[in-house]
This record gives structure tokens, sequence and C-alpha cells, in this order.
């Protein structure tokens, strides 16, 4: 394989067209035993050039596009012309790949993906992986190999050109796309408590203590999401809809079950390396927890929040993005006793910096502003917080995710007694994944999250430890 490198694309194309014309092969699959090799010794340059025209073959623009005739003479010769110990054998499961692909884009992913782990610093695996996934119906996953791959040092400008032109096509797509997910609940603390009784002493001297100590949560959660895009006459615009459901369903917590919904439709503009959008959307939540004269444990509508978002992320080079977001929305609760004090308006603001180090690693560096303006202003707040994040792809097709975050939470007025809330938070998540460890489509992802509150009103500080599984499919 280390002799295979993006140089030897269009250099023997010729070759390929000249061992295609003169070789024939016996109506059997490629790869299967070949009982009488041909004996015709071939000298150690036409070796080396049969080589090269292998590597020319099993490489096309686009691996639907593959000349297949071409691929299967140039393999059986490979294999039965030239000797094992000068025999490169990954080519012949690279031209394996190319001969089934279409059949099950589902198995030829997890074959591109499994040639990768073997031979990692092959960009053109990546840059076939990627058309794989997107005619497998994953074009976000398909996307993100194409970075990847134009992430990779001393790319040509052709080929970065050309995962440019995928990238383009994946964005012109005006089909449907839905995605399923679905957890299991293991809520440490549901209710977001004290894990123990605190107590609190007023300035006057009296003391106060929590109503309720943490209590574990068990359910499961459920999602479904579609999104598309409709292209208008102008070149790159286009309207986009966006839409999803999570339904969170505890078996012994009834009261802290919910749904969320949202829909959005608005403007898109996009190009390879620049994303500028505005939509406006709604988001409705329900819940269980029987304020006001609800009955506890039934699902009723709680608060919708009306809003739009402008966001624009550039690509600064093949390896730096700037994300930008801003999020202003109103929020308003169905309990009039509740919007009585907690209506209002929120601003959010958002902006992050990635990178692609290599087609193995990433980092993001993440600020973020909130501020909610209620009608009661010892509910009004501001929030600042940061994050960083890394993903890793390890040996054997396995990913991790970690992202660390820290925040602060202000209230504008005093709370109670003169008392003015301020929060810390912490939190902590860790994920891993192994795309090849997929059934009809569907992924699982193990996931670990800790998150701590530290509040000077003791009565409000908690922490959750939390550890489930993760699954998503993408059609």
């Amino acid at each position: 394989m280390k002799r295979i490198i993006l140089s030897l694309i269009g250099t023997f194309i010729l070759c390929t067209t000249a061992f295609a014309e003169n070789t024939t092969v016996p109506g059997k699959p490629l790869g299967s035993a070949v009982s009488t090799p041909d004996t015709q010794t071939l000298s150690a340059n036409e070796q080396q050039q049969l080589e090269q025209a292998l590597a020319v073959a099993i490489n096309p623009y686009d691996i639907t596009q593959a000349n297949r005739n071409a691929v299967r003479s140039l393999s059986y010769a490979y294999r039965t012309r030239v000797p094992a110990e000068k025999r490169d054998d990954s080519l012949l499961d690279w031209a394996d790949i190319i001969m089934d692909a279409g059949e099950d884009w589902q198995k030829t992913v997890q074959q591109y993906r499994k040639l990768l782990a073997k031979f990692p610093k092959q960009e053109l695996l990546r840059f076939q992986l990627a058309q794989a996934l997107l005619y497998n119906g994953e074009p976000d996953a398909a996307q993100n190999e194409f970075e990847k791959f134009r992430a990779t040092p001393d790319l040509t400008v052709n080929y970065e050109k050309a995962a440019d032109r995928w990238i383009m096509q994946i964005q012109q797509r005006q089909k449907w796309q839905f995605g399923f997910t679905f957890q299991f609940l293991n809520n440490s603390n549901v209710n977001q408590a004290p894990r123990h009784t605190v107590y609190y002493q007023l300035p006057g001297g009296a003391t106060f203590s929590n109503s309720e100590t943490a209590k574990r949560g068990y359910g499961f959660r459920v999602g479904f999401n579609a999104q598309k895009r409709w292209h208008l006459p102008w070149r790159r615009n286009a309207l986009r809809l966006n839409t999803g459901i999570d339904w969170d369903h505890y078996f012994n917590a009834k009261k802290y079950s919910q749904i969320n919904t949202n829909i959005g439709l608005g403007w898109l503009y996009e190009t390879p390396r620049y994303h500028a959008e505005f939509q406006p959307f709604l988001r409705s939540n329900w819940n269980a927890r029987g304020e006001g004269r609800r009955e506890e444990g039934h699902l009723a509508r709680y608060s919708d929040e009306y809003g739009a978002r402008f966001r624009v992320w550039r690509w600064l080079n093949s390896r730096f993005q700037y994300d930008l977001m801003y999020q202003p929305s109103y929020i308003k609760y169905n309990n009039p006793l509740v919007a009585r004090t907690s209506d209002g308006v929120r601003h959010f603001v958002h902006s992050s910096l990635s990178y692609q180090q290599n087609d193995k690693q990433s980092w993001q560096l993440g600020m973020y502003w909130s501020r909610l303006n209620t009608k009661d202003k010892t509910n009004a707040n501001k929030t600042v917080g940061v994050n960083l994040g890394w993903r890793q792809e390890w040996p054997k097709n396995f990913y991790t995710d970690f992202t660390v975050g820290a925040s602060r939470t202000r209230n504008q007025k005093p709370y109670w007694f003169g008392l003015q809330r301020k929060n810390h938070s912490y939190s902590v998540n860790a994920q891993v994944f192994n795309p090849t460890w997929q059934f009809k489509g569907f992924m699982p992802r193990l996931v670990f999250n800790y998150q701590k509150t530290k509040s000077n009103l003791t009565t409000q500080s908690y922490d959750t430890r939390d550890a489930y599984i993760f699954i998503q499919k993408t059609f």
C-alpha cells in the first residue's frame, strides 16, 4: 500500500487501458482462488507498470463510474503474474471493494472502514469512503469525511477541488433526510437536587433546607428528526426545513417525563467553504410536573419559544473553521402563574473555532453568552460559558469524543432576603463508538456524562453522574 501515492492518478491511464484490453479473465468472482495461474513471466518493469495501472483503475473520481472490466482484468493479471513476495495484496482487497460497490452500500462502507483502519495513511481510501457514505444515504457523515480528506497535508489543489465538488453535490441534494435516536435513560439526579439534606441560614438567623434529595430516574428517550432543502432560482440559495421531536419517559419518576418539539424554516446560502443561514423557529415543551391545576404525571403543554437563528460559518483554510451564531427568542409559559414571573426574552450568542489537526484528530474551542430578561427580574439572569472538545480516531475504527465545559450564571436581582443567586457549573462528557459496529444502519455509542452546579444558595447545588447507551440512524 505504501507504494500507492497520489501522483499515480492520471499518470498511468494508458497503462490501464492497455492491460485491460490485453488480459482475459475466466468467469470467477474477484478474490476467488485461481486454479491455474498464468505462467507467463513479467519483467520487473512490467510488474511495476501493472501495479501502477491497477492503482489507477481502483481510483476513479466516482466509485460508481469505475471501469470494472479494467479492474477485473488488471487484478487478475496482478494476482497471477506477479510473485507473491513482490505483490501488494492490499491492492487486491481494494479492487474487491470496487467490484462490489453498489450492491450493498452499507457493506461497502464497512469494507472501506476496515481497509482504512489497516492503512490509515492512505487518504484516497477516505475519499472513496466519503462517496460510499453519500450513496448509503449519510450525507452529513460523507461531508465530514470529505472535509477530513481536504485537510490532508500536502494534498494537491486538484484533490482539494474534487473534495469541494463533492461537498457542493451534497449541499445541492433536495431529498428528505431523516434521523432516529434512542437511548436508555439512567439519570442519577432527575430532579436536580442535593444528594443529602442541606441547611441554609438566612441573614436573620432562620434556617431552611431543601425539600427533596436527589432521585434516580430510569427510562428511555426516543427522537425523530427530518430536514429538507428546496433550491431557489439564485445559485447556492435554498430554503431549508428542520423539524424534530424528542420524548423522555421515566418509569419510576413520571412527573419528569417530557416531550420537546421544534420546527424551523428559513433561508440558506452554502458553498463548500462558507455557510450563512437565517431560520425562524418554534419550540414547544410538554411535561408532567402538574404545576398549577394540572394533574401530576400527565403530559400537558408547558411552554413555547419563538425565535430566529442567524448563523455563519466559514473554513478559514483546509484546517480551521470559524462558527458564529446569534439566536434571539421569546419564551411564553402556558401556566398563568408561571407566565406572570417567567415570560421573557432570551438572547444567545455562540462562537467557536475548530481545528482539524489531521484526518484522525480534531479540536474545538467554543464560547457562549446568554441573557434572559423575564418579567420578574429575580428570575432574569446572565450566563457566560466556555467549552473545549477533542475527537480522536483510534486503531480498529474506534472513536472518542471528549468535551469539558464551565459556565457562570448570575441573577439580575436578589433572590431571597437580599441574596443574589450565583451558580457555577462544570461538565464533562465522553463518548466511545465504532462506526463498523452497526446493525441495519443503527450505530450505538457509549456515553458518560458528569455535571456539577455549585450555587451560593446551597440548597440549589447538585451534581449528576450518568452512563448510558445512545443509538442513532440516518436514512
